[in-house]
């Protein structure tokens, strides 16, 4: 039979928790067939020393703020991720209203030059679906609705607690995208606007991603000292709404904190026992990363961004921000 491609003496891992195999694979179609010895292509490739598997799947990627630029997705396409599950932390490229567009923009870390030109097509996730179909992407994208951008839509920078319009807008808003294929709700506790929710908007909220069987994935409001209340307030989130659970990139920070991934996990096991959906997801390396925005008191941000950069100039606010920057002590 003549392939496409065939891939010759190669280890074989074929995601199916299988032990790995040696064989051959080959590809017809776009497609990749089941092993046989009487393949023959044009185009053989040797595969002795290496191994082969199927693409990764990056389960905690901003990528959506630069999707369209396949250079900055070169170090993920080089280590085999074909699939990215993005809008996490609470930001997402939608939903985008004209008085959210340059606010959103501000609160995000990075932006890509042509998702700045398209922004303000991404009023629901059916508009930015439509940017990334014509971008041509180098890998899939699952997509979740950033609890900060939804809250920026309709409540820009404000840390109030919704009133009931903008929270049945909110309610809408979200409805909308889970029908339009949302994977569910990202919030980013830790990060303003997300961080001015309490236990009831978040429950609300994640009420109508469990009517469609969504995901609420969370970086919850601190990792450090607080991080078992931190995590006890989005498993209370599941207890009432039954939505199921992610903790994104669990970790403890802080050295004096060391150890408390113990209890963290031993939360965790409770929670599956009661019949609580939760799973966790965990990056490879010791150092962390985040905007340097994140070393200031989230009070400083409920009138965004712009304002605090300009604000800054001032040398009391500075005095005053750096003092409450040197006697935190959750670290």
């Amino acid at each position: 039979m003549k392939v496409d491609m065939l891939i010759k003496n190669v280890e074989i891992i074929d995601g199916t928790g299988c032990l790995p195999s040696f064989g051959m694979v080959a590809i017809s179609n776009g497609k990749l067939c089941a092993d046989g010895v009487r393949w023959e292509s044009d185009q053989v490739i040797d595969g002795t020393g290496l191994t082969l598997a199927p693409g990764f799947i990056d389960v905690h990627s901003h990528g959506d703020f630069v999707a369209g630029h396949d250079y900055a997705r070169l170090c993920k396409v080089s280590q085999g991720i074909t699939t990215e599950i993005a809008g996490q932390c609470g930001s997402s490229c939608f939903p985008v209203t004209s008085e959210s567009r340059d606010l959103l923009y501000a609160n995000a870390n990075i932006v890509g030059e042509d998702i700045d030109k398209n922004l303000d097509t991404f009023t629901n996730l059916d508009g930015y679906k439509a940017y990334l179909e014509k971008s041509r992407l180098s890998a899939n994208m699952m997509l979740f609705m950033g609890h900060s951008a939804l809250r920026l839509a309709v409540m820009g920078t404000s840390d109030a607690k919704p009133d009931e319009v903008q929270m049945a807008k909110m309610k809408e808003l979200l409805e909308n995208a889970m029908k339009q294929g949302c994977a569910g709700l990202s919030t980013g506790l830790f990060y303003p606007p997300s961080a001015y929710a309490d236990v009831d908007e978040v429950s609300a909220l994640c009420e109508v991603v469990a009517k469609y069987g969504g995901i609420h994935t969370t970086h919850i409001r601190n990792e450090g000292s607080q991080v078992l209340k931190s995590l006890e307030e989005v498993l209370e989130v599941s207890r009432r709404t039954g939505v199921k659970l992610n903790v994104s990139h669990h970790k403890v920070c802080g050295q004096k904190n060391w150890g408390m991934s113990k209890e963290t996990l031993a939360l965790m096991d409770q929670a599956r026992e009661e019949g609580i959906t939760v799973t966790m997801d965990v990056y490879p390396y010791l150092a962390s990363m985040t905007k340097l925005g994140a070393c200031i008191p989230t009070e400083y941000f409920n009138k965004g961004v712009a304002w605090l950069q300009k604000e800054l100039v001032k040398p009391e606010l500075r005095a005053e921000i750096k003092e409450k920057m040197e006697n935190y002590e959750d670290g």
